[in-house]
This record gives structure tokens, sequence and C-alpha cells, in this order.
């Protein structure tokens, strides 16, 4: 199952008005290309239907936050704005939240390749475990609204059924650089065991360039950041 990362309106996501890399790259190329959407076939909705829920969505949020005294989260949905796209595969992804694990670890070097389940990672497992681990933005939030918040707090959803834990994309931005500077104690010089191994340290490294210049972009137009799989 393909793995993106988007920037820009949840209008402009759902009514889905924007092009993945890939589809991007056939296009150039002369090439079809034949999405496949988590939803099938189905129409997507329209703008005015998308709209409708995010402005109550927003307010929802606003007025729960505002009872904590904090808030409120704002952003527009103007047609007119810019979206950002790029895709760190599952792989990119996943060995970026190791990174942000195993950089908190001392006693434990980084493994030299990707776990074939890496929620199962005993590392992962054990600082997910923490009240307060560190990059909260990285690895407990799966949605970022703009703003320059430092608290996360869970959700219900604009569409599906899970709640959703937010953070903003200025914090995710500042948990990236952070994590950039702190790192675990790579594996080096060896030597596949599998064909199909990935090696950990060029998965992250990969993963983090993709996220950290989508996150500058969310921060700079003051854009949510959203997970597309």
């Amino acid at each position: 199952m393909a793995f993106d990362v988007f920037v820009g309106t949840f209008t402009r996501f759902y009514t889905r008005q924007w092009e993945n890399v890939v589809q991007r790259q056939a296009k150039a190329e002369g090439h079809h290309y034949q999405m496949i959407y988590a939803d099938g076939d189905n129409e997507p909705p329209t703008a005015e239907e998308v709209l409708e829920g995010v402005s109550g969505w927003q307010r929802a949020i606003n007025e729960g936050l505002a009872v904590h005294g904090l808030g409120p989260i704002e952003w527009s949905e103007d047609e007119k704005q810019p979206y950002f796209t790029d895709r760190p595969g599952w792989e990119g992804f996943s060995a970026l939240l190791l990174w942000a694990a195993y950089a908190q670890s001392t006693e434990q070097p980084a493994p030299p390749y990707l776990p074939e389940i890496w929620l199962e990672d005993p590392v992962y497992q054990s600082v997910m475990d923490r009240e307060k681990p560190e990059f909260p933005a990285i690895l407990m939030a799966n949605i970022w609204l703009p703003g320059d918040f430092e608290f996360r707090f869970e959700f219900p959803p604009l569409a599906g059924d899970d709640n959703v834990m937010i953070a903003s994309t200025k914090s995710l931005l500042d948990n990236l650089h952070r994590l950039a500077t702190t790192e675990p104690n790579w594996s080096k010089n060896f030597i596949p065991e599998q064909e199909k191994q990935i090696p950990f340290e060029e998965a992250a490294r990969e993963g983090m360039d993709v996220f950290a210049a989508l996150a500058q972009h969310a921060v700079d137009n003051s854009l949510p950041l959203i997970l597309s799989f």
C-alpha cells in the first residue's frame, strides 16, 4: 500500500484535487496511472460538503480547547492555497519513528535493517510506554494542524472511525530538527542477510528528508499536514 504525506487543505485532499509524486511522474512521461482509493471507485465528496465538515470540525476543536484556555487553531481552506506532497513510503515513515525511539536509547544500538514488524520493535515499544517520551510530535501524533502550540490532544476524526492524535506543524518541525542532531548508534559495515532487507539508517534519513521538507512547507504556508495511505 502506498504511503504519501500531503500538505494542503482538507478540501483539496478529500476532493482528490491533488496528484501524488508517482501520478505526477507518470503524467510527465505520458503513462497511465491507476489510483486505487481506500473507498474504492466511489465519487469523492464535493468541495461544499468538505468545507461544511471542516468548518464544524474546526469549530468543535476550538470549543474543546477553549474550555482549557487553549487555542484557537485556525487555517484557511481557500481553493487558491497551494499543496505539497511526497512519498516516504512505509519504509521511510517507520524508519523515522524508529530513529526517534533509538535516539532515546543509551544502551541498545540501532539495528542494521528495518525489522519486519516495526511496531513490535522492543526499543520502540519501551519508548512508547514512557509517560513523556522525547520527540512526541513525531511519535505521538498522526495529524498536524497549523500553529505553534506544544500540546497534543486526541479528537474524533474529520473522516473515518478511529480518533486521531493532533499536534502542531511547528512542534513537528522542531522535533524533526532536534532529532536530526540526536542520532543513535548506527550500525556500519554490514552485509544483507536477505535480499529484501532494508538498511535502517538509509531509510531513516530518506524519511527525515521528506518529513522535514514537508513540515517546513506546512509551517511556511499555515497548512495542515496529513498522512495518506
